[in-house]
């Protein structure tokens, strides 16, 4: 048995916890990590808290990793739940009990921006730099937007003067990205496709400002601003409220639409929840 089954083989003894153990833990982790000079008996008993709620998750984290193995031929799988442990670790130090949301709920973004940032920052695949990466993102972001306004596609010279450099190095981006792995590619081998451009792009863009935020009571107070389908799809992507996240193809699904066009109506919602957002903070 090699070492990375031998892992699996161990995080298995493990338990799941139940909601209410979780919440019991992780205000046990907060009185030691937000307490004002917390006594050696709180600390040792945060500290036992903490890594029992690392422990009894490590299973999630090979569950999300495993969704990115075929995104990326060269990183094994024991790399991207090491990179996926760490997310999971900051993401259980960062989880507030009262707010509502389960604990797996909080940690999937921490644990999945982990791994892709992993993916987009150092995996040879994508040759790269993690800010190229984002730029060809908002591009592609822009585009239906574009293509919707004027009814045709952008030229390089539009995009480039939308990306803010010249046309010459953002067609280098373009080449370089096509030449290390399409970000149209399918990536996600389970049940059903992922573009990588998605996994990539989501992370750095969205979850940050939004779901890492850590104040989701201010996402859910603002959700109202959107028309009930723009609502349900963002809902049903971070996996707000009681629901696990659904992946956008799962989610035309549910509503009888293309994914391409689940995708971009969860983006444009995401831009309005920004401006409301901004709003919200000068208030």
């Amino acid at each position: 048995m090699d070492t990375f089954s031998a892992y699996l083989r161990d995080i298995g003894r493990y338990p799941l916890l139940t909601k209410d153990q979780e919440i019991i833990l992780a205000r046990q982790v907060k009185d030691w990590i937000e307490g004002e000079n917390p006594s050696p008996r709180i600390i040792k008993r945060g500290e036992r808290a903490y890594q029992k709620l690392v422990n009894c998750n490590l299973r999630l984290v090979v569950s999300i990793a495993k969704r990115y193995t075929n995104k990326c031929k060269r990183s094994e799988l024991s790399d991207l739940v090491q990179e996926g442990t760490m997310g999971l670790a900051h993401g259980v130090k960062k989880f507030d009990p009262e707010r509502g949301y389960a604990l797996s709920t909080y940690v999937y973004w921490w644990i999945r921006q982990s791994i892709t940032r992993y993916l987009a920052t150092y995996d040879r695949v994508i040759r790269l730099p993690s800010h190229a990466v984002e730029l060809l993102t908002k591009l592609r972001n822009w585009t239906p937007i574009f293509e919707n306004t004027h009814h045709r596609k952008p030229t390089i010279e539009e995009c480039a003067e939308y990306c803010k450099i010249s046309p010459s190095r953002l067609q280098e981006y373009l080449d370089r990205s096509n030449d290390a792995i399409s970000l149209d590619a399918r990536v996600k081998s389970t049940d059903d496709d992922v573009m990588l451009i998605d996994s990539v792009s989501s992370d750095v863009d969205v979850f940050d400002e939004v779901s890492w935020g850590i104040d989701l009571e201010k996402v859910e107070s603002i959700l109202c601003k959107l028309e009930p389908r723009e609502r349900y799809v963002v809902e049903c992507s971070l996996g707000l409220g009681t629901q696990p996240p659904m992946t956008f193809q799962a989610i035309s699904k549910e509503l009888g639409i293309s994914r391409e066009r689940t995708r971009n109506i969860f983006h444009g919602s995401v831009r309005k929840l920004r401006v409301y957002f901004r709003t919200v903070d000068r208030i």
